[in-house]
């Protein structure tokens, strides 16, 4: 298992103060189309998102304190997420082929190609075909890119969203400590068996957020119970974080650089 501070963190050995008083935080733009990009990510490198859900509106089934989105309306749990005016397949296939084929044509290409955007990109009721579609422009026009997820992974217990997942370049699941208080399922949520879920992922990496100060998730009550459910995950790769955008909890603090390499 590899484990990762993220770069900008190991710089910073002093706890920071609250939100909107010692440092900015950028802005998630929820106006977001369905590819968006490329960026530099310090994750992914030169990377092209994918977003299957609307632009402008979040839709996700946690709604984490954390979130860059803001907080997850609660009208779309209560209505099972019914109604939602998700990108079709056939924009999804229109979109892709002329944004791929104009960043071929102007031999802009990226290290890769990120289904992320505005909330959990799995609850695209047609999650498994997106992909095929993402994937195959992805080899007909930007055949270096690698496609990956980033996702909470609470559908990965349905078999065609795992084996999408499965079979992608990059997967990177969410999974914190204090997950219960912090995340805030909206759904029924198993996480023993999604854990179990994970473990069977190939080289997959979790990524995993910490904050102190009035939410603090850094104490051996959240941490101790994170570790086990690494154990039995057993990923590929660990990255561990702290606030880097605006989150709905204003009074939420960064975890310090000395924090996360203790956690390290």
């Amino acid at each position: 298992m590899r484990l990762e501070i993220r770069k900008e963190m190991q710089k910073d050995t002093a706890p920071m103060g609250h939100l909107g008083v010692d440092e900015p935080k950028r802005r998630w733009n929820l106006d977001c189309e369905i590819v968006y990009g490329p960026i530099s990510s310090r994750r992914f490198g030169y990377s092209l998102g994918i977003n299957l859900l609307p632009s402008g509106q979040k839709v996700c089934d946690f709604d984490c304190l954390y979130c860059q989105c803001g907080w997850t309306p609660r009208s779309l749990v209560e209505q099972c997420f019914a109604g939602i005016p998700f990108p079709s397949l056939v924009d999804i296939k229109k979109v892709v082929d002329l944004q791929f084929r104009e960043l071929a044509s102007q031999d802009n290409q990226p290290d890769t190609i990120i289904f992320s955007g505005n909330g959990e990109p799995t609850l695209h009721p047609e999650f498994p075909r997106a992909v095929e579609e993402v994937e195959r422009a992805r080899d007909l026009y930007l055949p270096e890119a690698r496609v990956g997820v980033l996702s909470n992974g609470s559908r990965l217990g349905e078999s065609s969203v795992f084996q999408a997942v499965s079979g992608m370049d990059l997967k990177s699941v969410k999974f914190d400590a204090g997950g219960e208080w912090l995340d805030r399922p909206l759904m029924p949520y198993d996480l023993d068996a999604l854990i179990t879920t994970w473990h069977n992922l190939p080289n997959l990496t979790i990524q995993s957020f910490f904050s102190e100060g009035r939410f603090d998730n850094t104490g051996s009550r959240d941490v101790e119970p994170w570790l086990d459910g690494l154990t039995r995950i057993q990923p590929n790769r660990v990255q561990i974080y702290t606030l880097d955008r605006v989150p709905p909890v204003k009074l939420m603090r960064k975890a310090s650089g000395e924090t996360l390499r203790r956690l390290a």
